[in-house]
């Protein structure tokens, strides 16, 4: 058993080489799932956090529904353990998913849980950063403001336009 965490502890820190390189996140997903399958198979704690690099790893390569898919399934295997940290972790980067992909409803919910989570507490403080860089870029980029106003409406606040 100690050998085979070793196995997977090396398999994760190889993903991570691949990952943070960014020269292969394929090449890093394929050693993510080594690792998982190992922790899976010793329901070994440390099977979140496979989860969650499988979703990041994915999430640099643009395949969102993927990312998605591992990010939840990370964050329903730390609620069902009760590991509020992993659970902050994934609530944050699964928020940071739904930002990418302009679902301002989702990623405000999760970046807020820090009222429920003392592990999240600066979600919210990210979230206002993005959300008004977004809306300053919007209109330097465009001079569109019906673009602004339609970041504002997916929040569910009506816009305000003069002019």
């Amino acid at each position: 058993t100690k050998d085979s965490l070793m196995l997977a502890a090396s398999y994760n820190n190889m993903g991570l080489v691949f990952t943070h390189s960014g020269d292969d996140n394929e090449k890093a997903i394929e050693y993510y799932k080594k690792a998982f399958a190992i922790h899976l198979v010793l329901r070994d704690p440390e099977l979140m956090e496979c989860l969650n690099n499988i979703a990041i790893a994915y999430q640099h390569t643009g395949k969102k529904d993927s990312a998605e898919f591992y990010f939840t399934e990370a964050l329903q295997e730390s609620i069902r353990t009760n590991n509020r940290m992993m659970e902050s972790y994934c609530e944050n980067n699964l928020g940071t998913l739904y930002f990418e992909m302009g679902d301002w409803g989702l990623y405000t919910y999760l970046t807020t849980q820090g009222k429920k989570n003392p592990h999240q507490s600066c979600g919210f403080l990210i979230y206002f950063f993005f959300f008004f860089g977004g809306l300053l870029k919007t209109l330097f980029n465009t001079g569109n403001k019906a673009d602004m106003g339609g970041m504002i409406n997916q929040l569910g606040s009506p816009p305000r336009t003069t002019g």
